[in-house]
Order: C-alpha cells, then sequence, then structure tokens
C-alpha cells in the first residue's frame, strides 16, 4: 500500500487506520470485511468499525453480493467535496468565532509564574522585546533571590534597541549596579530613603505589567493589558518626574 499516500490523506481529516482501510477499498473497488482486512493489514474486528466511520462519512457505501455485506469505494472527489461542504460552513461560523474572539482581546491577559524558575520563565519575555521597558524596585531583594536572571538582563541594557529607566531604593548596592550600568539608554533615579516598596518590584513595557513578590516564596504576575499599562506609566512618569536626576 502506498505509505505516501496513506500519510497524506490523514491531513484531510482521516484517522491513520481509516486512511488504510479505505485505500484497502479504494484499490479493491469493492470488498468483503475480510479482504479488506488483508489488504489494509488491520484486524478484522478494527476494519469493521472503521468501515462503519468511512460509511458515516460517505466514502464507502454497503451492499449485499450473495447474502455477503460487500463494502464499495466512492470516488476520491468525494473527500474534496467533503472538505469544501466544511469550508463553507465554517465560513458561515466565521463572523460569530471573530465577534467572540474580539472580546476575548478586550480583556486583560493574566499569566502568574511560581516556583524557583518564575524569574527566568517571566523575564525572558523581556529579554526578547525591543523598546523602552521601566523598572521600580529594591535591587539587594532582586540580586539576592535571583542573581542568575540578572545576568542576562546586564547584558541586554547595554543593546541601543533595550532603552530602560529605572526607579531604585536608595542603597549602597543600587550606587554599585547604577555605576556599572548607567548610560545613554538607561537612566536611573532613586527614590527618598524613607519610601520603599516592602518586598515588591515591578516591571512595565509594551502592554505588559510585571509584578514581583520578593517575599520568601516568589511569584510573578503578568498583566498584558493597553489601558492598564498606559494608566501604571502615567503613575511612573509622575514618580520618575518628581524625583532628582
Amino acid at each position: 500500500m502506498n505509505k505516501t499516500l496513506k500519510e497524506q490523506l490523514t491531513k484531510f481529516g482521516l484517522a491513520e487506520k481509516e486512511s488504510a482501510v479505505y485505500l484497502a477499498v479504494l484499490e479493491l473497488g469493492a470488498g468483503t470485511p475480510m479482504e479488506i482486512s488483508k489488504k489494509s493489514g488491520i484486524k478484522r474486528p478494527t476494519t469493521y468499525l472503521i468501515l462503519d466511520l468511512l460509511a458515516e462519512k460517505g466514502l464507502v457505501t454497503r451492499s449485499l453480493k450473495e447474502r455477503t455485506q460487500v463494502f464499495i469505494a466512492q470516488p476520491p472527489k468525494k473527500i474534496l467535496n467533503s472538505l469544501n461542504e466544511q469550508v463553507l460552513d465554517f465560513q458561515s461560523l466565521l463572523p460569530q468565532l471573530m465577534a467572540i474572539h474580539n472580546l476575548e482581546k478586550q480583556k486583560p491577559k493574566i499569566m502568574i509564574f511560581e516556583g524557583e524558575d518564575a524569574p527566568d520563565r517571566a523575564y525572558q519575555d523581556i529579554l526578547e522585546y525591543q523598546g523602552e521597558v521601566s523598572f521600580m524596585g529594591i535591587t539587594s531583594e532582586v540580586y539576592k533571590k535571583f542573581p542568575k536572571t540578572m545576568e542576562p538582563f546586564e547584558e541586554k541594557i547595554k543593546n541601543k534597541n533595550f532603552s530602560v529607566r529605572e526607579i531604585l531604593v536608595d542603597e549602597p548596592i543600587a550606587k554599585d549596579y547604577t555605576e556599572r550600568n548607567q548610560g545613554p539608554f538607561h537612566q536611573i533615579r532613586f527614590l527618598p530613603k524613607n519610601l520603599k516598596p516592602v518586598g515588591s518590584d515591578f516591571c512595565i513595557y509594551g502592554d505588559k505589567i510585571l509584578l514581583t513578590s520578593l517575599q520568601d516564596e516568589i511569584f510573578i504576575v503578568s498583566i498584558e493589558d493597553k489601558k492598564i499599562a498606559n494608566f501604571v506609566k502615567i503613575l511612573f512618569d509622575l514618580t520618575w518626574q518628581s524625583l532628582k536626576k
């Protein structure tokens, strides 16, 4: 039996064994379940079940020959006609599906990253992003909780396609970090020492916000929504403008 034909038919809605049985009937023209089973290499009980399925799909028909049930293959064009009917049916559903899709797009997309590798998985999206990224957080806590994640980040922020603004807590490690990384594409300002976002860090990029809990168990919440991101950007910009360069 032509293996390539069998594989190709699976792309058009037939299971592998259905394809084998259909091709066997097609080659025989007509045959008993026993003949079709032998031709297809599929066990007879399974062949009976598959022939029933193919009959439901209109690809074979039943007939009696000398009191013996015989299955006759329908022309291959029947598959094309069936596919065309499915396309037309789907096209009629398309407006309703698009309406649902558009409604879904209006809802914020929320993801939660948990576990030891949560920072790596969450920050990977930032590392692949090109554009402005804004952070506010506690440098010492971030480096303490996920130092390995920060290594590729420090390399990424040297790229001119990656513009960064950071608002950090005024502490010695943040000063060292600033000396290493501040440049034309990486600006840093400091919060007054009496202000400290306890155990948390957030990032804004594109239409996404990452909220990171730096408590004993790290978890990160990603929110993707244009309006929410724009609102948080405004709050970040107001804070940024109020701080000394």
